[in-house]
């Protein structure tokens, strides 16, 4: 049942994702051609920042409001538990939208091996996280792992793209502000998990 739960979960949060992909698809050209000028590229990059903040934090956010509609409309009512995971699966949506962000960054500063270096560590972290979370809360342990991992993932990415653009903190101060949007949505999901 857990892994039908799961799967349901991860069907919605990849179908959300191919419109990363879709971005990413327009901007890494972009990105890449302006790699030459500090000013340009800054510009590009906050660019990229801006619609991948703000795209993730609207779709994360629309799965984790409107969890048990999606489940109902998508699933049937049989499939109701997986509401109560949709907040953690939106906020892990909205992160990877940050870290995907960043990710073209640095593919545009040519920092391809960084990122398998990374992406490596990121993978790491998340198996050391999934062996003390997952015994005890089950997929939300696991959800909270990839969520952690994801925060770590993105502060990586964003030290090393400050060596290439000027940083800009209102885009920090925007990417912490739609994470904490998130946390009414988790916490009401905790408590209707606990009953």
């Amino acid at each position: 049942v857990a892994v039908g739960i799961y799967q349901a979960g991860m069907r919605i949060f990849q179908t959300g994702t191919q419109v990363a992909t879709v971005l990413s698809n327009v901007f890494l050209p972009r990105a890449s051609a302006n790699f030459e000028s500090i000013d340009t590229f800054t510009k590009e990059a906050r660019r990229i920042q801006i619609v991948f903040i703000s795209t993730g934090a609207v779709l994360g956010l629309f799965i984790g409001v409107f969890s048990s509609y999606i489940v109902r409309l998508l699933f049937g009512a049989d499939f109701l538990p997986v509401a109560v995971l949709l907040p953690l699966f939106g906020l892990l949506f909205y992160l990877r939208f940050v870290a995907g962000a960043w990710g073209i960054v640095l593919t545009a500063c040519g920092q391809q091996v960084f990122r398998a270096a990374t992406t490596g560590v990121y993978w790491l972290v998340i198996l050391a996280l999934a062996v003390w979370l997952v015994p005890s809360y089950g997929i939300r342990g696991w959800l909270t792992a990839l969520c952690i991992g994801t925060i770590g993932l993105i502060l990586f990415y964003a030290v090393r793209a400050s060596r290439y653009l000027t940083t800009s903190w209102d885009l920090a101060a925007a990417t912490i502000l739609c994470g904490l949007l998130f946390l009414p949505l988790l916490w009401r999901s905790l408590n209707v998990g606990e009953h």
